[in-house]
């Protein structure tokens, strides 16, 4: 249900989509067999590129994706996260971060997530460069 909401273009509440989302926060923190996500992750990445919808919306989905996400999406997270609110930033930063662990460092995957990082160095935010800086090192 969730999947139809957020593909559906029509206007949400914010608020109950907000609520999904913690859910499926807790839901991809908790130790369970592996429940296909493909389609899930799928429309969350769609969620997270959309400049369009609220920041709060999309930051929710970027924490899902911290949980649920694989290093493959972290291409598409890098590019989201160019020009990205700074609140969503905030938290694809982390998840950048969180997929690229144990990721060799050769790979296409990590490479995005560098260069991601790499690229928020010039953000005009103070905060946003000291963080990509941090998660960097």
């Amino acid at each position: 249900m969730l999947i139809a909401w957020l593909r559906s273009g029509r206007l949400v509440e914010s608020d109950a989509v907000s609520s999904a989302l913690r859910s499926l926060e807790f839901f991809f923190g908790r130790p369970i067999v592996d429940v296909p996500r493909a389609e899930l992750r799928a429309v969350l990445l769609e969620v997270i590129e959309d400049e369009a919808r609220d920041p709060g919306i999309r930051a929710g989905a970027v924490r899902v994706v911290a949980r649920a996400g694989r290093p493959e999406d972290l291409p598409r997270l890098g590019a989201a996260l160019d020009g990205a609110p700074t609140s969503v930033a905030y938290e694809l930063i982390a998840t950048i971060t969180r997929l690229a662990e144990g990721v060799e460092a050769t790979t296409e995957s990590a490479l995005a997530a560098r260069d991601a990082l790499v690229g928020m160095l010039s953000r005009s935010e103070a905060s946003l460069r000291r963080r990509a800086l941090a998660m960097l090192a």
